[in-house]
């Protein structure tokens, strides 16, 4: 194992904290990480996305204009960041509180996407973003117990709720199957200090039916 982030120094100590990574599908040298440990106030150093095209050898920062949560309630959620598989140089990053965001310059500028219509509970936000690569379709897993998987068919200009999904618990994860099929895990709370119940359910993207398959 070889340490990526051994050159950050004491001053910019909160860049230490991971909060998502996300690897370029058609690039396997190419890495991102969205690093930023606390959001809280006595921390004062805002998030950053680090971009490596060497496997983490050296990194390429662009700051970003609020905090992240890598060691905060909910990290183990994800993953937050993703690259568009079908055009590499688009990435999105669901945040705690600030929306989605995205950037079309493989992570050099970022901006708010605006017709994304939530942004979740307070300090949990957006857990998770991913693609079906077959159809350009983009979920998001917002940590909304009402119901909080929401999917884009033209690029994120839209954005809706998918129909018949279960409620009562956040999405945690999201996955898109070999078979097709979509995953999601399911918690009460956003752990990973306190978790009583939790669920496993599967969508069928060709029917749109949703089944109940926890173990």
């Amino acid at each position: 194992w070889v340490q990526l982030l051994h050159w950050i120094g004491w001053d910019e100590w909160n860049w230490t904290g991971v909060e998502s990574l996300a690897l370029d599908p058609t690039d396997p040298g190419r890495l991102y990480l969205a690093v930023g440990t606390y959001t809280n106030d006595w921390s004062p150093i805002n998030g950053a996305i680090l971009c490596s095209s060497h496997q983490g050898r050296t990194f390429r920062r662009t700051d970003l204009p609020f905090k992240l949560g890598g060691n905060e309630p909910g990290r183990s959620m994800g993953e937050r960041l993703v690259v568009d598989p079908r055009d590499s140089r688009i990435l999105y990053l669901g945040t705690r509180g600030h929306g989605l965001w995205r950037s079309t310059d493989r992570a050099k500028t970022w901006t708010r996407v605006d017709s994304f219509p939530v942004t979740g509970t307070a300090g949990i936000g957006i857990g998770f973003v991913f693609f079906d690569p077959r159809n350009a379709t983009i979920y998001a897993g917002v940590s909304d117990p009402a119901g909080g998987l929401y999917r884009s068919t033209d690029k994120g200009a839209t954005w809706s709720p998918v129909d018949g999904q279960p409620t009562g618990l956040l999405p945690h994860h999201g996955e898109l199957g070999a078979d097709g099929n979509i995953y999601l895990t399911y918690g009460d709370l956003p752990g990973p200090y306190e978790m009583y119940d939790g669920a496993v359910h599967k969508l069928d993207t060709a029917t749109g039916a949703w089944t109940d398959i926890t173990p």
